[in-house]
């Protein structure tokens, strides 16, 4: 089920992070392997979450100079609506890697000094509002999925509400209609994985189904 799941769930981590399909599916894999040689738990997930593809979409909004991305600049900026992960895949890419980078780098010199217990100064309050403040963010850029239209990006929940709110009359009814069937699968099978133990297996494979189905119905569907 994990390796079934971790492709699609890695293609919706990449492009939250505004990042082609293939990127995280690099992410996925290769720090799985580095970790099967230098990691010490068998629990430990790596590869990319989706705060961290979040963080690297807001944070890489907009830094591409002229120079890097002369087009969007051209556009209007961010007048246009338009996005420079959209308008300048290549250069964006390029920068997504360098922070990565940069990061990783970071992260070896802070392990080598010992400064994980900085993390202990982070209250519970803060921690619990940014996950859930994140989660909240995430789960409605997902919405233009099942409402059929496209949502306008923003790390600003009241703008992501205004534009869904705006454009209601452009849903679309199948998929509107798959993503509700679905939604409604995966919160009755989990509840009644809790509730009977013989069937708690049903948990795990729940998800594995609605992508198998879902990809069963886009493959044999029209155009």
């Amino acid at each position: 089920t994990v390796g079934v799941m971790v492709i699609p769930q890695s293609m919706s981590y990449a492009s939250i992070a505004g990042l082609p399909y293939i990127y995280g599916m690099y992410s996925a894999c290769i720090p799985t392997f580095v970790y099967a040689i230098f990691g010490q738990s068998r629990q430990l997930a790596v590869g990319p979450v989706a705060m961290v593809s979040l963080l690297v979409e807001a944070g890489l909004r907009g830094a591409l100079t002229e120079e890097q991305c002369p087009q969007w600049y051209k556009d209007g900026g961010e007048q246009s609506g338009e996005l420079q992960y959209e308008v300048c895949p290549n250069e964006y890419v390029q920068l997504a890697t360098l922070t990565a980078v940069t990061v990783g780098l970071m992260q070896i010199v802070a392990s080598i000094l010992r400064l994980g217990f900085l993390v202990s100064f982070l209250g519970h309050p803060v921690t619990s509002g940014f996950t859930s403040g994140a989660a909240i963010i995430i789960g409605l850029s997902q919405l233009k999925y099942i409402l059929g239209y496209d949502i306008k990006k923003s790390q600003y929940i009241y703008e992501t509400l205004w534009a869904v709110f705006k454009e209601t009359d452009q849903t679309e009814a199948m998929p509107l209609i798959l993503g509700l069937i679905t939604l409604a699968f995966l919160i009755i099978n989990k509840k009644i994985a809790q509730k009977y133990k013989r069937l708690s297996m049903l948990g795990p494979v729940g998800p594995l189904v609605c992508c198998f189905v879902g990809t069963l119905f886009v493959w044999l569907g029209p155009a």
